[in-house]
């Protein structure tokens, strides 16, 4: 059986390794995997089932053009048969018009809305999935994943329901559904602060959607990394710069203060600073900003670890530490 040990990176992107154990595997195993723009890039083959949360163009600087960027997504789904299935959030027009272009079935999944044959939904405070003729019910609503993964959480439902899972086995996965690694991951409470560790928020988009999601001048934000992986400035699309300059806006709102840190602390400062955001610090080290952020710690602020750009795995890891909290789990 594969397990997310199979998977070495920390998050849930497949390695060479995963896609030799899993075509070797007898008898033949189901792999959930996570494919990013650039995967699918130079795919060749396209998932059975294929699960379409969103699409942003929060990745254009690395393929060059919008249009790129959305050719190498349109891969997920280009190579499907009508014997595939696409689960399709309803509610992002991106990912729509992604599901229409491929040639298998496609479930529709709008959560706050009645399911409709095939798609999925929800009715009188149950989670429902309606697939020829059935009406299956997957459990409450209350046991969705919270904001923002709720339709993630209702998405990866109805994607398992049809690898075959069973409606009780997926309420009881959904019961027991404690979060992932390195998205919106609580750490513990420092100084009267909850911490949150939203490593992957690793764009603005993505930044913004979990800053939003907290009470206007509650956010003590640490963010920041690398501006630079080797081909030019990150988030610097035409498309993209749009992007963070709304998410400034976000975080003016929502943030108290905002610990910077590493080569894309001073960009990201200006962009707040310009925003409205009085209190922004910049730190050459992430183990600088967090204790900058530790200093602005206490009762009704939330300690928030989402980069907006690339940050390493060994500094994500390194988290909890720096800001004197024990490895998650550790009580």
């Amino acid at each position: 059986m594969l397990t997310a040990d199979d998977a070495p990176a920390d998050n849930a992107w497949p390695t060479a390794a995963l896609v030799e154990r899993v075509l070797a595997a007898h008898p033949p195993a189901w792999c959930v995997a996570e494919l990013t723009s650039n995967h699918l890039a130079v795919s060749t083959a396209s998932p059975q089932i294929a699960c379409i949360t969103n699409v942003w163009p929060d990745h254009v600087d690395q393929h060059g053009s919008l249009a790129a960027y959305l050719e190498a997504k349109r891969r997920i789904v280009a190579f499907q048969s009508a014997d595939d299935w696409v689960v399709v959030n309803a509610g992002d027009p991106g990912a729509r018009q992604l599901a229409d272009a491929s040639a298998a079935r496609v479930l529709r999944v709008a959560l706050g809305e009645p399911a409709v044959d095939p798609g999925a939904g929800t009715e009188d405070g149950r989670l429902v999935v309606r697939l020829d003729g059935r009406a299956l019910d997957l459990g409450p609503v209350s046991r969705l994943p919270p904001a923002p993964g709720a339709e993630s959480g209702l998405l990866a439902a109805a994607a398992a329901l049809l690898a075959g899972a069973t409606p009780a086995g997926i309420r009881g996965a959904l019961e027991d559904w404690r979060g992932l690694a390195l998205r919106r991951e609580p750490l513990g409470v420092v100084d009267g602060s909850p911490v949150i560790r939203d490593a992957l928020a690793g764009t603005p988009s993505k930044a913004a959607a979990g800053l939003a999601l907290h009470e206007p001048g509650t956010v003590v934000l640490i963010a920041g990394g690398f501006d630079d992986l080797g081909g030019g400035a990150l988030h610097d699309s035409p498309e993209e710069r749009a992007l963070f300059a709304h998410a400034a806006q976000v975080a003016a709102t929502r943030c108290v203060h905002a610990a910077l840190f590493g080569p894309a602390g001073p960009r990201l400062a200006a962009s707040l600073s310009a925003a409205g955001l009085v209190s922004v610090t910049t730190s050459e080290t992430l183990a600088e900003a967090a204790a900058d952020a530790r200093g602005q710690a206490g009762a009704g602020r939330t300690i928030l670890f989402a980069p907006w750009f690339a940050t390493s795995p060994a500094d994500r890891a390194a988290l909890p530490g720096l800001l004197g909290l024990g490895p998650p789990g550790d009580g």
